[in-house]
C-alpha cells in the first residue's frame, strides 16, 4: 500500500522532492542505508514542517551548516496567517 507516498498535493507541488521507498520486505543487512551525495549541488534549499519547534530548527539548522550545507534554510511559511495589505485612498 504504497500509492498515498506516490501521491504529491497540489500545495506542495512547488517542492519538487525526491522519495525513496525501501520495501520492508527486502533482506537488508544494516538497520539503515547510507546515500553519499554533494548536498550543495543536490539541494536549492532545505525547509522545515512549519510546526518544528523553534529550538529544534535552530539545532537542525546548526546541523547542516556545520556539516558544509551553504544554501538556503528555513521553515515552511505554508501555514502563517495571509499578510493584511493595507490601501489608502
Amino acid at each position: 500500500h504504497i500509492f498515498p507516498l506516490l501521491i504529491k498535493r497540489e500545495p506542495f507541488e512547488y517542492e519538487q522532492e525526491v522519495r525513496f521507498i525501501l520495501n520492508k520486505h527486502t533482506e537488508f543487512n544494516e538497520p539503515y542505508y547510507s546515500f553519499k551525495i554533494e548536498p550543495n549541488n543536490l539541494f536549492d534549499e532545505v525547509v522545515f514542517c512549519p510546526w518544528i519547534q523553534d529550538k529544534n530548527f535552530e539545532q537542525y539548522k546548526k546541523e547542516l551548516t556545520d556539516l558544509g550545507y551553504t544554501g538556503i534554510i528555513k521553515k515552511s511559511n505554508l501555514h502563517d496567517p495571509p499578510k493584511i495589505i493595507e490601501i489608502n485612498i
